[in-house]
């Protein structure tokens, strides 16, 4: 396995654990996650991330996305680098489709964080922690491509 194949595969193994329980909370139910994640979740929002504490429809309805449709896509896509990228060229769409989807949910919640009513105090830390859970699986699907154009690149002979 090579090191990248282990560094996405640690990097989508927790933003599996931050969607479960993390999203899970900012839709408001009330026995998930277990009490010490609440805790900390809490001081996060406080802090940090005013938005996440917010009742807003539009937020709910973007974190209920996340928590419904990540794991269809997490999941095979861990399963896929466990096994190596080249030995899984079936992972490029679902890389695709989660990096869209990654886009399109990050792309409101940030603007709403930077310029709404209830801004981040803290929009560098905010960045900082956030910015990760866009880039990384943006990157994913270039690196799986290049991944499957080096194991399909034939070998060239010399011609005399």
């Amino acid at each position: 396995m090579h090191a990248a194949d282990v560094f996405y595969l640690t990097f989508f193994s927790i933003f599996l654990f931050v969607a479960l329980n993390v999203d899970i909370y900012g839709l408001g139910l009330a026995s998930w996650p277990i009490p010490p994640v609440k805790g900390i979740i809490k001081q996060y929002v406080e802090f940090m991330d005013p938005v996440f504490g917010t009742d807003d429809l539009w937020h709910r309805a973007i974190i209920f996305v996340e928590v419904t449709v990540y794991p269809f896509f997490l999941v095979p896509i861990i399963v896929a680098l466990s096994r190596g990228t080249k030995h899984s060229p079936w992972v490029f769409v679902p890389s695709v489709i989660f990096a869209t989807a990654i886009t399109y949910s990050y792309v409101p919640i940030f603007a709403y964080n930077m310029f709404g009513r209830n801004p981040t105090p803290f929009p560098f830390l905010w960045c900082a922690a956030y910015l990760p859970f866009l880039v990384i699986p943006i990157s994913f699907p270039i690196y799986v491509s290049k991944t499957i154009a080096a194991r399909r690149k034939p070998n060239m002979k010399k011609s005399n």
